[in-house]
């Protein structure tokens, strides 16, 4: 059995989790373990019909600002750990302390783990202390990678990872998913019902400081004085939504 163990950053909210569990289920048997049914900071809870998932917490992941929810979710974890006995895990990354112990587990269980990596060298600050503690992660916990890119694969490759042991085909979307919405929205109503002009540029995603919107709103306003004629559309919400 393989088991995806979400942590802070990917928790079951995340629909790319689920597109991944979808087509693994196809060709292995999969348990997912979640560590909260919702996380706050996307609003919805997922559907997760049909699949074989445990959830540790049935309330918000934000939860865990509270000591003994992590603990109890510690706990909780390696007991669901021990009762599935998986094979091999899918571990989201390092920092979070349920990844750190769904990892130990797998040691001790001689179960082999897989890195799940999309961080680069350059998307944040990077001091040689910190490097040093994943380099001994990295190579005491974890026995391959899937990663997201190129770069992505050079930083794990760094912190000492062999590249015989990383995959780069992390990024996943679920087609049938997205062509069965747009099918339905486009037979159910049409541009003029949203009030929408004829031809834009579609932004999709949260209204966060970590998406870069105010460049996104620099680049568009270059293209309008350069002459451009679309609009620009943005679907989200998010802390920075009135601004």
């Amino acid at each position: 059995r393989c088991l995806s163990d979400w942590s802070s950053d990917v928790c079951s909210s995340d629909l790319y989790h689920l597109a991944r569990m979808h087509a693994l289920a196809e060709v292995l048997p999969v348990t997912a373990i979640e560590l909260a049914a919702e996380q706050k900071l996307y609003g919805w809870r997922a559907d997760k019909a049909g699949l074989d998932i445990v959830t540790l917490h049935d309330g918000a992941l934000e939860d865990r600002r509270s000591l003994w929810v992590r603990l109890r979710m510690i706990l909780s974890l390696w007991q669901a750990l021990n009762a599935i006995r998986p094979r091999g895990l899918l571990i989201p990354g390092y920092s979070d302390v349920c990844c750190l112990a769904a990892a130990v587990w797998a040691r001790m269980r001689h179960a082999r783990t897989v890195l799940m990596f999309d961080s680069t060298e350059t998307d944040h600050p990077r001091f040689w202390e910190k490097e040093l503690v994943k380099r001994a992660l990295v190579k005491l916990l974890f026995d391959f990678g899937f990663v997201s890119g190129q770069r992505t694969s050079d930083y794990l490759e760094k912190l000492g990872m062999d590249s015989r042991c990383i995959v780069r085909t992390y990024d996943v979307v679920d087609n049938a998913f997205f062509a069965h919405g747009a099918e339905h929205v486009r037979s159910a109503s049409c541009p003029e019902d949203w009030g929408l002009p004829n031809r834009y540029f579609l932004y999709v995603g949260r209204l966060a400081p970590e998406k870069n919107l105010g460049g996104l709103l620099r680049a568009f306003h270059q293209y309008v004085d350069g002459g451009g004629t679309w609009s620009l559309v943005l679907v989200g919400v998010g802390p920075q939504e009135q601004h």
